[in-house]
């Protein structure tokens, strides 16, 4: 790990826009930082963050990469959880806060580096830093309502469903911007990719969908129709 350096104040620019130190000013950040030791750590694509097992111990924040959060069965198959690429988001929050070895995975799929804060510097906060605190409910509860979307998603009682409910809960405007390959895609729906490949290629053919430059277009009225 190595220590924090601010010069050029590039992490702190990243920090102020994660949702744990909302409302918090740089010098605020900066002095929580270093009261916290927070350090930085880097991941090499493919290198494991933490194993499904093992008891939280830290808290992560996302600086630049890409973290795959996975569950992986005793078959060996692969259902990914999450996938965090955006700077500045939080995450293995929520089992500094239960007596519960984690349930996931979760690898660097780029060159990453994380931002790691210890528990007892979560958990047992100062006065001067009870925002801290106040930020943490408020991802956890994004967190919930990011769980139940996915629950509505993974429910579905067809392959089509599942995915016309994914478009729908992540419609940016008739459209989405895919954050996954085809074969994670798969993976977050816990369906084959053939069946997943042919199901999206049918919906083409019927004039649902259209994919072009890492997009899936489509109308929300006839998607919601469907359901």
């Amino acid at each position: 790990m190595n220590y924090i350096d601010y010069e050029g104040g590039y992490m702190i620019d990243i920090l102020k826009k994660s949702l744990l130190f909302k409302g918090m000013k740089s010098e605020d950040i900066e002095d929580y930082l270093n009261f916290a030791k927070a350090s930085v750590k880097n991941f090499k694509r493919g290198e494991s963050i933490f194993m499904a097992g093992d008891y939280a111990k830290e808290l992560y924040i996302l600086l630049s990469g890409e973290v795959n959060v996975e569950n992986i069965t005793q078959s060996g198959k692969k259902t990914i959880v999450n996938v965090f690429d955006k700077p500045g988001t939080v995450f293995a929050e929520v089992y500094l806060f239960v007596d519960e070895p984690l349930h996931h995975y979760a690898s660097a799929t780029k060159d990453t580096s994380l931002l790691i804060i210890k528990k007892d510097f979560i958990v047992n906060q100062e006065d001067n830093y009870k925002m801290i605190i106040n930020n943490i409910i408020s991802i956890l509860a994004n967190k919930a309502y990011y769980l139940n979307k996915k629950l509505m998603i993974c429910t579905a009682k067809s392959i089509r469903n599942k995915i016309i409910n994914y478009l729908l809960i992540n419609d940016e405007g008739d459209f989405i911007k895919m954050p996954f390959t085809k074969t994670a895609f798969a993976e977050f729906l816990s369906v084959p990719r053939p069946s997943l490949s042919r199901e999206l290629s049918q919906m083409k053919v019927e004039g649902l969908i259209e994919e072009r430059d890492n997009k899936i277009y489509f109308s929300r009225t006839k998607l919601e129709d469907l359901l």
